[in-house]
């Protein structure tokens, strides 16, 4: 695409800076989420144009949920029942999530003290009880919602 440059006033500058996630967002990343969503940049949002291009869609979880736990759950589940490859998924979700491709393995590798061989194992197992297991000890609030979005129901999921 075509770049043209325009200037701005320190006053739109700082506007933008705010809007924009640290390191990852440049000014024409925030001009374009503001000015082609109509304002408004729900993950949904982002969520919907994904699902629209890829053909994968992806369960909601509930408010609240840590990102730890979604990047977590959301590439077990594209590798369990989307049938991807756990690098496929972590990239998917790093444009998804607009992230680095590090940010989503950090949180399945480090964060839960795994190495990426060691999450595949568990994704592995064929009810994944280690992986819920290991989940239900990092974040017990989010017990109901761990189960139900790791447990594949024909083609829906229980969580709304």
């Amino acid at each position: 695409m075509r770049k043209i440059t325009i200037e701005i006033d320190e006053e739109i500058f700082n506007f933008l800076q705010k809007q924009a996630t640290p390191f990852v967002d440049s000014p024409n990343d925030v001009l374009r989420r503001i000015l082609l969503s109509n304002g408004k940049n729900t993950n949904n949002d982002v969520s919907a144009a994904f699902t629209r291009k890829s053909g994968v869609s992806l369960p909601v979880l509930p408010g609240g949920v840590p990102k730890a736990l979604e990047h977590t759950l959301q590439v077990a589940y594209l590798v369990r029942f989307a049938k991807m490859s756990r690098s496929n998924a972590t990239n998917y979700l790093a444009n998804l999530h607009r992230v680095a491709p590090q940010t989503i393995i950090d949180k399945y590798c480090r964060q839960l003290d795994l190495t990426a061989y060691e999450f595949d194992q568990l994704l592995q197992s064929e009810d994944l009880k280690s992986l819920k297991e290991l989940l239900h000890k990092k974040h017990p609030r989010f017990y109901k919602t761990i189960n139900e979005y790791l447990t594949y129901n024909g083609g829906s999921l229980t969580t709304k």
